[in-house]
Parts: C-alpha cells; sequence; structure tokens
C-alpha cells in the first residue's frame, strides 16, 4: 500500500446538533494518472466561497450564495484532479444532504472546472442537477478570482432553482492586507430569493478588516453590514466583531 497515495478526512462540529456533529469522513485514492477518487460525506463540488474553510474567510461571514449554494455535504463519489492550469471534478452524491439518508432511488449529479491561464488568476463555472420529492434542483454557477501579491479580488455569480422556487445571487469583493497584519476588504452583494416576486432583492455591502495576530487563522474581524431592500425596507443593518483562533 502507498499512503502518498491515499488520504483521509474527517471533520466534526462539536457545537452542531447531536444528529449533525459529524461533517467529512472521506477518503481520495490516486493511484490512476490524472484521476483522484474520493468517496464518503465531503463538501461536493459547487461554488467557490462556500468551500473556503471557515477559519480562512475574508470576512466574519460567508456570503449569501456562499451560505445558500456553496458550503454544502452529502454522501457520494467524485473523480478529478488538479493540474497547474487546470482543475477539475464530477460528483455523484445523495441529494438529502450532510447526515441525512437517501430519500430517493435517484443520485444528484455536480461538475465544476477551473481554468488557471497564469499563476494568479482562476476563472470557472459548476453546474448542479437532481431531483428531490420536492421537485428539481439545480445550480449554475460562474466565478473568477485574482490574488496578486497581498491584493486579493473574486467574484462569483449562481442561480438555483428548487421545485418551483427560482433565485439568483451575485458578489464582487475585494481586500488588501498591509505590512502582513491589517486587512482591508469590502463586498457587494445582490440576492433575489424568489425571482417569481417583483421586488424582493437585497443589495448587501460589506464594510470590514482583519487584525491578524498570528497568521491567515488567529485573527480579530471587524465587520459592518448595510442591507438595503428593494422595497419594504428593514431595520437590519449589522456590526460584528469576531475573535477566532486557529490551532
Amino acid at each position: 500500500m502507498n499512503e502518498e497515495k491515499i488520504h483521509w478526512e474527517v471533520a466534526i462540529d462539536p457545537v452542531g446538533l447531536s444528529n449533525k456533529i459529524t461533517q467529512d469522513v472521506a477518503i481520495s485514492l490516486s493511484y490512476i494518472p490524472f484521476l483522484d477518487v474520493k468517496f464518503g460525506q465531503f463538501k461536493y463540488p459547487q461554488n467557490l466561497d462556500g468551500r473556503w474553510s471557515s477559519s480562512k474567510l475574508t470576512f466574519a461571514r460567508r456570503s449569501v450564495i456562499g451560505r445558500i449554494f456553496g458550503d454544502k455535504r452529502d454522501l457520494g463519489i467524485q473523480i478529478g484532479h488538479n493540474f497547474n492550469n487546470l482543475e477539475y471534478a464530477l460528483g455523484w452524491i445523495n441529494g438529502s444532504g450532510r447526515n441525512n439518508s437517501e430519500n430517493n432511488n435517484k443520485k444528484d449529479w455536480v461538475a465544476r472546472a477551473l481554468i488557471k491561464p497564469i499563476d494568479f488568476l482562476s476563472f470557472g463555472g459548476s453546474i448542479y442537477r437532481g431531483r428531490q420529492p420536492s421537485g428539481v434542483t439545480e445550480r449554475t454557477g460562474a466565478e473568477l478570482k485574482l490574488t496578486y501579491k497581498n491584493f486579493l479580488f473574486q467574484s462569483e455569480y449562481q442561480a438555483g432553482k428548487d421545485s418551483t422556487l427560482d433565485r439568483w445571487g451575485l458578489y464582487l469583493q475585494a481586500a488588501y492586507l498591509l505590512r502582513e497584519k491589517l486587512q482591508l476588504a469590502v463586498r457587494e452583494e445582490v440576492w433575489e430569493p424568489a425571482k417569481n416576486n417583483l421586488k424582493d432583492k437585497m443589495y448587501i455591502t460589506t464594510f470590514g478588516f482583519n487584525w491578524r495576530l498570528k497568521g491567515e487563522t488567529t485573527k480579530i474581524t471587524f465587520n459592518y453590514i448595510l442591507v438595503t431592500e428593494e422595497e419594504n425596507e428593514i431595520d437590519n443593518n449589522e456590526f460584528i466583531i469576531q475573535w477566532q483562533v486557529g490551532l
């Protein structure tokens, strides 16, 4: 057995509900050239913002589409590989969600591909198609990320359909690191939770900065979130202070 070609991962959330503590339990095999195989429960290949580790996020919260469409785990199998200039992944999953049993006799499928023409730039997209007892589930997304020295820019669009509910979102965010300690950041989002409603869009602006105490994961985060509704404006702006310790 070649241990370099076998990788395993286990992740738990000790503050989750009793039946939701387990997050990742997966094994990856790399015996076939240019084809890695993963099976178990894991984050399937959807979304850019949702796939980042919580400890390495630029803001205290993921974007709306990162929370709604990304950051999802399920039980299944995935094939793919990460080349120098190309990354691809194709998966078949239950579609019923993390720590849930299969609820129908059909599997959902998901695919994601990235092109990296130069070291600091990547762009690509993803697609998801499945069926649940409540109806069809569809996702379509596009993403762009640029990391150059201390500057970070990323943008993402994603649209989804759950039965008769159509919704979509878009964000652009930028961040700059000053003197290895202070990172300034801003994010603009548009979110439409139901396209069949005429005026339900939300416009979300997040201003923030991170004071890095040690590396990227031990830091204090300050965020001010300004939310504007297209109609029926409500008082839901927020100020967040988060202290994070990375091990």
